[in-house]
């Protein structure tokens, strides 16, 4: 599989939640999920102290981004956007529109295996934080979190 296609990863959700109420969750989740343990033996040093951040807030979308301690480094980027039809929210968080990639090299410039995405496995965690909270605020709400076809 792809790093674009591993990058496409994305949760959506339909909620009773007012729409504001719905991206306040997303908000909530920024400051829970933190960098560091396994994180840095899976995606690499830069994730050992890295948080997600509310980047931009416009009416009905929050530009967020995952950045290594102190935000040095800036590690992927993605949107959050809700919409209301009908009296039900729908909510999308990802698909990352930007990130870094690395690839094991043998001898130092062979590249060998697939190209993993760093902080990957952040953003998987930060996605299952908002299914979980979404949950909780909503007991009905429909959550998927899979890659884009």
């Amino acid at each position: 599989m792809s790093a674009t296609t591993r990058a496409s990863l994305a949760l959506t959700a339909s909620t009773s939640l007012a729409p504001n109420a719905a991206l306040e969750v997303v908000k909530g989740a920024t400051a829970r999920v933190k960098g560091g343990g396994s994180d840095v033996l899976f995606s690499g040093i830069q994730t050992l102290g890295a948080a997600f951040y509310v980047e931009r807030e416009a009416d009905g979308r929050l530009e967020l981004s995952l950045n290594s301690g102190k935000r040095i480094i800036e590690i992927c980027t993605f949107p959050a956007t809700v919409t209301e039809k009908d009296g039900t929210t729908q909510l999308k968080v990802g698909g990352l529109t930007h990130y870094k990639t690395s690839q094991p090299t043998a001898l130092g410039f062979i590249p060998v295996g697939p190209k993993s995405i760093n902080g990957l496995g952040m953003y998987k965690r930060f996605l299952d934080e908002v299914s979980v909270a979404l949950k909780s605020a909503d007991g009905n709400a429909r959550v998927a979190i899979e890659e884009s076809a």
